[in-house]
């Protein structure tokens, strides 16, 4: 049987860019095809956003607030800290005073993430850059009180300059249409309830958010929140820009030893081929500690990355902590490349 086509090559290729660091500016909507997956969060990557909140009547109040992914729970989901700065310190202060941890949750396999919502995109395959400009997807929010319909479509590619750095972005607009529901007997409201949804202003309400997605940072790095009048007329809520970014993982580390997978004979002789995406934590030491398969076609190939992805070796760590990091890769299997 002939040997199977180099796997570890496009394995590196999808490491790099999976946990990079900020580079250069690229066209990050037509990007090349091993690109195309978005990188996924990894203990330690922090953000910190710098946002002005304006309301009719008052001053713009400006906070700054810091956003660290923690660790991996038992439901495979991160945890997120928030912190926020100590009032009347300047800038520079802000960044290494913070005060305060609450936290929420973010799905491992999800991407594009609204930091300050919390909130996704709603987006079926959320690590999946959008294909092509002109992109609509459609999400239908409502609920007992209300009928909210969502629909996002990717603008194009632009180039930003935000107070961490210029980036060329993917430019996304979400609209947001939302409409109070008053009918008691469909909904089955009490007397109480039907009351407060009266209370509520009549006809549909419409808001537009603009996001502006940096894959090098991992994040949204600006989000514009705009709400319209009865006339139509747009109003300015809140614009929040991203002041800083730290990434970790595979970028500070480099593999020494990284075996290819071998192509399960049975999936090899039904001619089934496809792309497992997985994750794993690496030792202070270099080595594997544990591989989390997060899409995969068939077990038999689940199978194969995971007993070679524990066998790879890296370099150790110098400035990490003492403690494992989380990084994430792709291995495709193709019969056609195996002949």
């Amino acid at each position: 049987m002939a040997k199977f086509w180099n796997l570890a090559v496009f394995a590196n290729l999808i490491m790099a860019i999976c946990t990079a660091s900020a580079a250069e500016p690229s066209d990050v909507v037509n990007p090349p095809i091993f690109e195309r997956r978005l990188p996924l969060f990894a203990a330690g990557d922090s953000w910190i956003y710098r946002q002005t909140i304006f309301r009719a009547g008052t001053s713009p109040v400006i906070t700054v607030k810091q956003y660290t992914i923690g660790f991996l729970n038992k439901l495979n989901e991160w945890m997120v800290a928030i912190k926020t700065p100590a009032e009347k310190t300047s800038q520079v202060e802000a960044v290494n005073n913070f005060i305060g941890t609450p936290a929420f949750r973010i799905g491992a396999d999800i991407c594009m993430f609204d930091m300050l919502a919390p909130a996704t995109l709603k987006r079926d395959r959320p690590c999946e850059l959008p294909s092509k400009m002109g992109d609509v997807w459609v999400v239908d929010e409502s609920n007992t009180y209300e009928q909210a319909i969502s629909t996002y479509k990717v603008i194009g590619s632009e180039l930003i300059s935000v107070p961490a750095g210029s980036f060329s972005a993917i430019k996304i607009e979400g609209i947001r249409v939302v409409e109070d529901i008053k009918t008691p007997e469909q909904q089955k409201l009490s007397a109480s309830e039907t009351s407060e949804v009266k209370s509520l202003p009549s006809g549909p309400r419409k808001y537009r958010t603009t996001y502006w997605y940096v894959h090098q940072t991992k994040a949204m790095a600006k989000i514009l929140r705009e709400h319209f009048d009865a006339a139509g007329l747009s109003s300015i809520d809140s614009v929040a820009e991203l002041a800083a970014v730290s990434l970790k993982g595979a970028s500070t580390r480099k593999a020494i030893y990284q075996p290819t997978p071998s192509y399960p004979i049975p999936m090899l002789e039904k001619g089934i081929k496809g792309r497992v995406v997985f994750r794993f934590s690496l030792l202070p030491d270099g080595t594997v500690d544990e591989v989390r398969i997060l899409q995969s076609p068939a077990e038999e190939f689940s199978a194969s990355v995971i007993r070679t992805v524990k066998k790879w070796r890296f370099d150790a760590a110098t400035s990490l902590p003492s403690e494992r990091v989380w990084m994430d890769s792709s291995m495709n299997f193709d019969f056609e490349d195996s002949k």
